[in-house]
């Protein structure tokens, strides 16, 4: 986004036992327990990696709050763990938990532009455990909607 740096712990990520295939990571809202939070995951998976099963199912309402990550099979369980806690942190986010539908993101560019829908490339500052940074690239995919009103909000 704009300007925007996302900041994350490489100890926070979670551990994924994903399928070695394309996939969508649908995760609800979440409950705090003590200080993590437990989020349900359901792993949908796809034909292909594009962005052609998360525009079909972010229209759903129920998913309004959820953060959806797009998981081609090329992409690794540690770039697609940085995907989504950064769509965690999205959803969550005071400029960005006000906009329209879910957040979608991915750690592989993918083609966006179907239905009008926008791919914003994010900068990721992964620290790890002994203080070393790394930048990791993050998209986050925004139905016309979502665009319009991150737009409207001057959102970073």
């Amino acid at each position: 986004m704009r300007g925007l740096i996302i900041q994350l712990n490489e100890d926070d990520l979670p551990e994924f036992d994903l399928p070695p295939s394309n996939g969508l990571i649908i995760s609800g809202p979440g409950e705090a327990k003590g200080d993590r939070v437990r989020v349900c995951l359901e792993f949908l998976p796809t034909v292909d990696g594009s962005t052609l099963h998360a525009r079909r199912v972010a229209v759903r309402p129920e998913l309004a709050r959820q953060s959806l990550v797009i998981r081609p099979r090329v992409a690794g369980n540690r770039s697609t763990a940085v995907a989504f806690l950064a769509g965690r942190q999205l959803l969550e986010h005071e400029r960005t938990a006000i906009l329209p539908g879910p957040v979608v993101t991915s750690a592989c560019e993918v083609p966006p532009y179907a239905d009008g829908w926008r791919g914003i490339p994010l900068t990721v500052l992964l620290t790890g455990v002994g203080g070393e940074h790394q930048v990791q690239p993050v998209w986050e995919f925004m139905s016309p909607d979502r665009y319009t009103a991150w737009l409207a909000a001057g959102c970073p």
